[in-house]
């Protein structure tokens, strides 16, 4: 399992801090915008509790998104979408 790995991996006195990301998919109004952010940060939450149950310290966890402001990929190309749907995994020292 990639997230029992990680918790072994990080040593005791890291943070972790989740940055979840969105697809442009919608549109470029304000609402979708918003959509996009919300998207985003239930995708990092939905991480953060995946650790939390695998018994990492919720207090040493920090989850945010990013909408769609940071793609990876061109959406137009295959599998674009895909990849800007994501979430950065970042090990922070205290």
């Amino acid at each position: 399992n990639v997230i029992e790995e990680i918790i072994r991996i990080i040593s005791k006195d890291k943070n972790i801090k989740l940055i979840g990301h969105a697809s442009r998919t919608g549109n470029d109004t304000t609402m979708g915008k918003r959509k996009n952010m919300e998207i985003s940060i239930a995708r990092a939450n939905a991480i953060k509790k995946i650790f939390i149950n695998k018994g990492f310290p919720a207090n040493r966890i920090i989850a945010s998104g990013k909408g769609d402001l940071e793609p990876l990929q061109n959406e137009s190309k295959i599998y674009g979408e895909a990849i800007n749907r994501r979430v950065e995994i970042f090990f922070i020292s205290k």
